[in-house]
């Protein structure tokens, strides 16, 4: 069996390159992916089609997406990837993986020399740190020099983002720089009381202040544990280690459980009594519960809205979590309010909304955020209990601000009332994230008056579709009132702000296949076009003097567009004076294009 699974892969191999070798297959795939994922890629709550291989330019985008392997596939090609200043800054925050990081280190030693040392800076570097690789952060010290000030800075942020592995890296470089100021960062590394910081201290500190370096690591008084050890040398009564040693009571010996609780038992703050139930709930441990609840009671501490609150979200949430409600509920004034944090989950039906019942058997009084107005699944609850029908829909039909509902809790609503739609509703429902299914089951709840209605607004709806490419929706649309579209011949220029060749060839085909004219091009230059389009634009028109302006696309940060420009016709480009775009890109912040035009010069000039 072994010796037939080579040849498999050699089957699945050479099935592969048949079907991508194939061009109608390979495109019939690659046609009905593109389609997949027009949804799937939003921007500021706005729906884009996913963007294609040859759309993707700019380092700053690549970055925030995180496509990393585009990128190091693009830095082999000249102009393939658009870099400006701002983007050297954050190459340290987004790229984590060290060989990536590498190759783009090389790709702007090589391109842009000069400012190399960007990402050599502190807040370059830092930024490194906070995403915890050591590797990259070694790196980057072993080019440049930073004082024991600005290291000690570094060493404060791998203590805060518990990054061990680069703590020691710099614990070791903080040592050649300056002696290590352990009355500085001991109180760092209790409060983030985390197993590996601790050992450190016990190894690095503890043991040797205490002349034990022979014990390698081992307790010093075995009727207490490492850790209780340090709590009581340090004098530490540091809120954070008490939750980690009662998170992880492995660690301790037999009664230092209730030795730590009488600890905290002597603290006043009412934040104290609440992480701890919280912890006590999580381990189910009811007796630490009752007995804390009970000082804090007394003291009045903790009875209040705001603290309990949270108590709700762990307690209702436990598998038995009856108990640890019947204890509260009673005592809490004002208890009948409660957080939304709980209404999707099960045992609030079952267990929580009964026990909150006042004497009149009413039910509690909720506070109502606009979350439910985003979030589909505690509105379903909700409106199943029959308590709230009032509050419900004043709080999606009432006078917030326009389009402030998602589409789908405007489904649920109409469809648990049985309601029709109106033309206010739809209005502020949010349209740029819905897909052609939702919107049918909105459209088919038209009663005839409000579709006489949603004619006379049909350009404020149907602007919104093409803007975020929403190809199914338009063609919906264009099929049912297609006598709308003619009268509106200003949807051409708006498809150019959509940034997508498909709706841009939908709507000129809508338009009878419109001849192709120099306002075509100044739309979508002003709009940014990618250079796809431009070259169909300018491969559709019929037109000999269309002129591109480079300096459009140099104001639009557009590497693919100014490369695309040049490679026309002389009288195809807009022609400058040589000064006035030395003096534009001079100033301008992408390398990229700084870099196409100093190599353009030289060969012109």
């Amino acid at each position: 069996m072994s010796s037939s699974f080579p040849f498999k892969h050699y089957i699945m191999d050479r099935l592969f390159q048949l079907v991508f070798q194939n061009k109608y297959l390979y495109n019939k795939i690659f046609g009905f992916i593109t389609t997949h994922n027009r949804s799937l890629y939003f921007r500021d709550e706005i729906r884009y089609r996913a963007k294609k291989y040859n759309d993707i330019y700019k380092l700053d985008w690549i970055l925030r997406n995180q496509s990393i392997s585009v990128l190091v596939e693009k830095l082999q090609k000249p102009y393939q990837i658009s870099v400006t200043t701002q983007d050297l800054t954050r190459i340290a925050f987004y790229i984590s993986n060290f060989d990536h990081f590498k190759c783009v280190y090389k790709f702007i030693q090589l391109n842009y020399p000069l400012h190399l040392n960007t990402i050599l800076e502190k807040n370059s570097i830092m930024d490194a740190v906070k995403i915890g690789n050591a590797d990259i952060v070694q790196f980057l010290l072993e080019r440049t020099t930073v004082d024991s000030e600005v290291l000690s800075s570094f060493f404060i942020e791998s203590i805060d983002k518990n990054r061990y592995k680069l703590f020691i890296l710099l614990y070791s470089l903080y040592q050649k720089s300056s002696s290590f100021d352990w009355d500085k960062f001991i109180p760092l590394i209790f409060q983030q009381s985390q197993q590996d910081f601790l050992d450190f201290i016990w190894q690095h500190h503890y043991l040797v202040k205490n002349n034990n370096n022979a014990l390698g690591g081992e307790e010093i008084n075995t009727h207490k544990s490492r850790y209780v050890q340090m709590l009581e040398y340090y004098k530490i009564e540091n809120i954070q280690l008490l939750r980690f040693l009662l998170h992880n009571p492995a660690y301790l010996h037999d009664g230092e459980v209730n030795y730590l609780t009488d600890i905290l038992l002597n603290q006043h703050d009412p934040k104290i009594f609440r992480d701890f139930m919280l912890v006590s709930v999580i381990q189910d441990n009811f007796p630490l519960f009752s007995k804390i609840w009970e000082l804090s009671s007394s003291r009045s501490a903790i009875i209040n809205f705001s603290i309990v609150g949270s108590i709700y979200n762990v307690v209702s949430r436990s598998p038995r979590c009856t108990k640890y409600l019947d204890l509260i509920l009673p005592k809490v004034p004002g208890y009948t309010k409660i957080y939304l944090d709980c209404l999707d989950h099960p045992s609030f039906s079952s267990a929580i909304l009964p026990n909150m019942m006042d004497t009149d058997n009413n039910p509690p009084t909720l506070i109502f955020p606009n979350v439910l107005k985003l979030n589909p699944e505690p509105l379903k609850f909700l409106m199943s209990t029959g308590f709230y029908d009032a509050q419900i829909k004043q709080l999606l039909t009432g006078n917030p601000n326009p389009k402030n509902n998602s589409h789908q809790c405007v489904i649920v609503f109409l469809e648990h009332y049985n309601l029709p739609l109106n033309c206010q509703l739809l209005h502020r429902t949010k349209l740029e994230k819905i897909d052609l299914a939702s919107f049918l089951v909105l459209y088919n709840r038209f009663p005839q008056s409000e579709l006489e209605k949603f004619k006379k607004e049909f350009h404020y709806y149907i602007s919104i579709f093409i803007k975020t490419a929403n190809i199914d929706i338009v063609k919906f649309l264009y099929s049912h009132w297609d006598y709308i579209f003619v009268n509106n011949k200003n949807l051409i220029h708006i498809s150019y702000v959509s940034g997508d060749l498909e709706m841009i060839k939908l709507i000129r085909s809508i338009y009878g296949n419109y001849e192709i004219q120099q306002q075509h091009f100044n739309s979508a230059m002003d709009n940014n076009c990618s250079r796809d389009i431009i070259h169909y634009l300018f491969s559709e028109s019929l037109v000999e003097n269309i002129v591109l302006s480079p300096f459009i696309a140099i104001k639009n940060d557009n590497i693919q567009v100014i490369e695309y420009i040049y490679s026309l016709p002389t009288k195809n480009q807009k022609p400058f004076r040589r000064e006035k775009l030395i003096h534009l890109i001079t100033n301008h912040p992408n390398l990229t294009i700084k870099l196409f035009f100093k190599n353009y010069f030289n060969k012109r000039y």
